[in-house]
């Protein structure tokens, strides 16, 4: 997109290039994979789960054991590795 190539038709004075830095175009770029994302997967039209706002259940295995190895809170630490080890010992969860 940002490489000028024989296949680009549109000459660089025209369309959004000389309104948009490459900053501007990077973000707007960002928010649209996110939006196809959550259109593809349908959490975009499914209404916002109710309950705590962090809640270790959801998290994945991945992003638990990150969090565990980089929170700065005990607390919230001590939470997540009660999680881990009911994963462990619930392994069909």
């Amino acid at each position: 997109m940002f490489q000028p190539g024989r296949y680009n038709p549109v000459p660089p004075h025209h369309g959004l290039a000389s309104e948009l830095s490459r900053a501007e175009m990077g973000t707007l770029l960002v928010e649209l994979c996110n939006r196809q994302r959550s259109l593809a997967s349908g959490r975009a039209f499914m209404p916002r789960p109710k309950g705590p706002k962090f809640d270790p259940a959801m998290l994945t295995d991945e992003a638990l054991e990150r969090l565990i190895q980089t929170h700065p809170d005990l607390a919230v630490v001590d939470r997540l590795r009660n999680e881990r080890e009911l994963r462990a010992a619930w392994p069909a969860r």
